[in-house]
């Protein structure tokens, strides 16, 4: 769900967006994220002055990286979408970002144990030129009839979840291999246990399987 995001939702989305796009519209948007009230608004003028101040139509500027920012962020997995609204005075002219709501977000991952007490199956490995990445292991289970539908989702699901603290592996049964020492049933079983969380994804022809 698009929502109009505050001033902790709107920097966390830049900071998603800037630690992957690298263009002067990146660079002004980490000068905004520093300008922004707790509502997560800025006055335009300040904007202007701190983040085009060489442009000359500054205006025309911010248009054309609405434009753009919005473009670049969607092909990366990312909502970010700039707005200012139509106030009559120059001054009280106002910047704000809408995006998705992290609210949701927020709350699975710590029903998940991701943030605050991770799971005692999330494996924290690092090499000493790396940042630590926690991995996070899910199961998905679906009717291999809905392949197609499913896969255009888990394609969504793996670039939404892309983090540079997290690395996220995807198991399902088309991992188990064929003629191994292990039953179906049981490499199905110790898969589940070495999960952290799993995807459930319903249909008609899951039910009628």
């Amino acid at each position: 769900m698009i929502v109009r995001l505050n001033k902790l939702d709107t920097q966390e989305i830049i900071e998603r967006y800037t630690d992957i796009v690298k263009t002067k519209d990146a660079e002004r948007l980490k000068i905004i994220a520093e300008l922004l009230n707790d509502d997560g608004t800025v006055n335009l003028q300040l904007v202007i002055e701190k983040a085009y101040p060489n442009a000359s139509d500054a205006i025309n500027a911010i248009n054309k990286s609405k434009g753009s920012i919005e473009k670049v962020a969607k092909e990366n997995g990312i909502t970010l979408i700039m707005k200012t609204d139509n106030a009559k005075l120059d001054n009280d002219k106002k910047l704000w970002f809408e995006g998705e709501d992290l609210t949701t977000e927020k709350a699975e991952n710590y029903q998940l144990g991701i943030i605050k007490q991770p799971n005692k199956n999330i494996e924290n490995k690092a090499s000493e030129t790396e940042t630590p990445k926690i991995k996070v292991k899910y199961f998905v289970s679906y009717a291999h009839k809905d392949d197609v539908l499913v896969q255009k989702f888990l394609e969504l699901f793996r670039t939404h979840n892309k983090r540079k603290d997290y690395e996220f592996i995807e198991w399902n049964d088309g991992d188990i291999i064929v003629g191994g020492n292990k039953g179906w049933h049981q490499e199905i079983q110790r898969a589940l246990k070495e999960c952290d969380f799993g995807l459930l994804l319903l249909s008609a022809t899951y039910f009628n399987r």
